[in-house]
């Protein structure tokens, strides 16, 4: 359960650095890990793809999943390999919480007021702004359920457009992390955004079971809710977990030839649109690293399969949305592009 606090309290959080924020989160009982950096004169993400990055200041630099944690000895040694990162928090029963993403470039603002207006209103509760001027809604997960991650429906309701929920094997960005925005329109300069918590003497209210508990009803729209993960987005994520077990668990004579085999067969399989390269990367370079990996060795493995696997698909894998191979950017189960299991929010 997390410690009770208002908005008012959280709201210090958005003028402290990184670290200090996440050593804060964690004083809550909030489950905390590292996202990709973004280099404020250039708007680049801190991933592989760098500039060529299509959603920059996501990507988790651990397997989130595993390691999102309230230990500040750990937050320490990871903002001190990366004093910039961002800041991510799990969601759903890791810590307690689920939030509801409402993002007004997507229709969220119109979704909310048709909500609203069929007897659905929000319950008043923690409240942070995005860097794109939407709104992140923190509630108490339910006791003993599971909350989904959903993109564009609730629960309870059915299709929601830019209206999301992060639960269980999900996260959130949250302040003081800096993402871009649309660059200047004059300039052609990037421009930020930060994620801040609204100042306020709101705390965490429960759940609304309409929003994240129950069986889909008429859509508000009456537009069709997104269909369940298919058998080969199943099929990819326990690949992925799968090889990033292999390689961490692989002893000293070994290592490099079964992080050589992984990184071939999961880019076999980004290139069917079924796994997202970035991420790959990122895990099968944290898995390195644990197995006592340099990262240069890491680095160069991953540089040289991704060459020699271009254009390679893995037999047995149908393409993404369609016959013929992709490139690597679908995104992976239950999630937008470019990063971990379970869903995120903008």
């Amino acid at each position: 359960m997390p410690v009770p606090v208002t908005g008012e309290q959280l709201a210090v959080l958005n003028g402290q650095g990184p670290l200090d924020a996440a050593l804060g989160y964690a004083a809550l009982g909030w489950p905390v890990f590292p996202v990709a950096p973004v280099d404020l004169g250039t708007g680049r993400c801190g991933c592989k793809k760098g500039a060529a990055c299509e959603e920059p200041g996501k990507h988790p630099l651990v397997h989130w999943t595993q390691r999102a944690t309230t230990d500040a000895r750990q937050l320490r040694d990871w903002w001190h390999w990366q004093p910039h990162a961002n800041v991510g928090v799990a969601t759903g029963q890791a810590s307690g919480l689920v939030v509801v993403d409402i993002d007004p470039h997507h229709e969220g603002d119109l979704t909310r007021k048709a909500l609203e207006a069929a007897g659905h209103a929000f319950p008043p509760t923690l409240t942070a702004r995005t860097r794109s001027g939407g709104w992140h809604l923190f509630y108490l997960a339910p006791e003993g359920r599971r909350v989904a991650n959903t993109t564009g429906s609730l629960a309870g309701v059915g299709s929601t457009p830019g209206i999301d929920v992060r639960g269980d094997r999900g996260y959130i960005i949250v302040a003081p992390s800096v993402r871009p925005t649309s660059p200047d329109p004059a300039t052609g300069a990037p421009r930020f955004g930060r994620y801040q918590w609204v100042a306020s003497d709101d705390a965490l209210a429960g759940a609304p079971g309409w929003a994240v508990v129950g069986r889909p009803r008429e859509p508000v729209t009456g537009r069709p809710a997104p269909s369940p993960a298919s058998a080969p987005e199943k099929r990819a994520a326990a690949a992925l977990g799968a090889e990033v077990r292999r390689v961490r668990s692989a002893g000293e004579g070994e290592r490099n030839v079964v992080l050589f085999q992984a990184a071939a067969n999961l880019f076999e399989i980004c290139n069917t649109g079924w796994l997202d390269e970035a991420q790959v990367r990122a895990e099968l370079t944290e898995a390195g690293l644990a197995a006592g990996l340099s990262a240069s060795e890491i680095s160069g493995t991953l540089r040289a399969q991704w060459h020699r696997k271009q254009g390679v698909v893995r037999p047995g894998w149908p393409a993404r949305g369609g016959p013929g191979p992709r490139p690597a950017r679908g995104p992976l189960p239950g999630r937008r592009a470019g990063l971990g299991e379970g869903g995120y929010g903008r």
